[in-house]
């Protein structure tokens, strides 16, 4: 027994310790858990490769489809085509953007340029400021929730969207931490719900 405790102990500190460490310094910064952080970039712009499965930088969802680029300067290219084609159509560029999937009709204003999204670093930092944001409307309704506010930070105005989205993070969270429980109220009702479907 002590044998297989000591097993999932190392197991869960190694995966663990596979948080790079932009996403906890930029998790810290804000006061984030750095491991529902990385979760949220998971799903997000999740891409497997070399058998990893980590955030990719030039991920767009252009129109509900995602895509992966090789690099910056083609998926550049590829969102201002986008948003250029959308602006001839007399449309709103439905286009999310980078790791943090930044959905540009809500929040282009927010940045100098569609371009500027694209930067890790500064969609990261966003990424960040938006899901406190939403933690600190969880605070302001009585009952701080990093669950609530990662639901939000999908869907702030539709409920169910925001609890699949919720479940989806959460199974991420397992993935590289045992902590994912502490991290307010909810937790233990997607741990419920998501044990109920297996």
């Amino acid at each position: 027994m002590k044998v297989w405790v000591f097993i999932l102990l190392m197991t869960a500190q190694s995966v663990m310790a596979e948080i790079p460490r932009a996403y906890r310094i930029i998790a810290d910064q804000y006061g984030i858990p750095a491991d529902v952080f990385f979760a949220i970039a998971l799903q997000e712009s999740g891409k497997s490769g070399q058998d990893k499965f980590l955030p990719w930088p030039w991920t767009l969802n252009i129109d509900k489809k995602g895509h992966y680029f090789e690099t910056r300067e083609e998926a550049e290219i590829a969102l201002l085509t986008a948003m250029d084609k959308a602006a001839r159509e007399g449309k709103v560029g439905r286009v999310a953007v980078g790791i943090g999937q930044i959905y540009m009709p809500s929040h282009a204003h927010r940045f100098d340029s569609v371009i500027e999204a694209l930067d890790p670093t500064i969609n990261l930092n966003y990424a960040a400021q938006l899901l406190v944001e939403h933690f600190v409307n969880t605070w302001r309704e009585g009952s701080p929730d990093w669950w609530q506010a990662v639901g939000r930070y999908h869907s702030p105005s539709n409920h169910a969207l925001a609890k699949e989205y919720r479940e989806l993070v959460y199974r991420k969270c397992q993935k590289i931490s045992v902590r994912c429980n502490e991290y307010g109220r909810s937790a233990l009702g997607i741990h419920q719900a998501l044990a109920s479907n297996d």
